[in-house]
């Protein structure tokens, strides 16, 4: 009835492809006696999607270490620009990139040395102060480092948000867990259609069909996957070949 669902065998993607697929298809009013089956099959495949998209906790360490040396990097950017164009030789643009360059001077010069937070506080108050003077900012040429600090001040805020949102957030179940408790909703499904199947074969022989479909096609992705990593695998150790000629010595 069913094509054997080689689940040991697929990778996260796939398995995350075949719940989806498998969640998409649609099921009848004369299907409604599997809508409990099928329901929680959806909200099993809802948990390996959390579970897939979860950043880990060092995934997040990484990420706002690279974002944090970008910002810092975007500050000296904007206080070298600033010291430069201040040795310009056009008056207006050295008025006003001494105007900027005192702002920036109004704030602590070791900014780009702070820890996380107490760096977010000074480079929000001087994104704030500078943003009253975009003007004077681009009279000075400085438009581009000072959208390259607000932009690299934003992204750190955000996955500093996200990080926080995460530690707050449910507690989701471990991808083995997730990829384990979709392997068993479906076959709860598959199980509850054989209980249904000799008075209901003719209804439920499309819905069959399609799952096969998704089986077939989700296996030979696996296995295809799996071919390739055999194929790309260094060839298995041939031994030493020991030299088995009589050595001869003087003597």
């Amino acid at each position: 009835m069913f094509i054997n669902v080689t689940f040991s065998r697929y990778n996260t993607e796939e398995t995350g492809s075949f719940g989806d697929r498998i969640s998409g298809v649609t099921v009848d009013s004369s299907q409604a006696e599997l809508q409990e089956s099928i329901t929680q099959f959806v909200a099993a495949n809802q948990d390996l999607t959390a579970s897939m998209n979860r950043k880990k906790a060092e995934q997040f360490t990484e990420e706002l270490k690279e974002l944090d040396e970008i910002r810092s990097k975007a500050y000296r950017c904007l206080k070298l620009a600033a010291l430069s164009a201040i040795e310009r030789e056009e008056p207006e643009v050295v008025e006003a990139a001494t105007q900027v360059n005192n702002i920036i001077q109004r704030h602590p010069s070791g900014i780009d040395r702070m820890g996380y937070n107490k760096k977010l506080v000074h480079l929000t108050s001087l994104i704030q102060e500078l943003a009253t003077i975009t003007t004077v900012i681009e009279q000075a040429g400085m438009t581009t480092q000072f959208e390259y600090l607000n932009k690299s001040e934003d992204n750190w805020s955000l996955l500093y948000q996200e990080k926080v949102k995460a530690s707050k957030g449910p507690k989701l179940k471990t991808l083995f867990q997730a990829k384990k408790d979709l392997k068993e909703a479906f076959e709860f499904i598959q199980k509850h259609i054989e209980v249904l199947y000799s008075k209901n074969e003719e209804v439920l022989k499309p819905l069959i069909a399609q799952y096969n479909e998704i089986i077939a096609e989700t296996n030979t992705l696996a296995k295809a996957r799996q071919t390739r990593k055999d194929n790309n695998a260094p060839a298995p150790d041939a031994g030493i070949i020991i030299d088995d000629r009589p050595v001869f010595t003087p003597g």
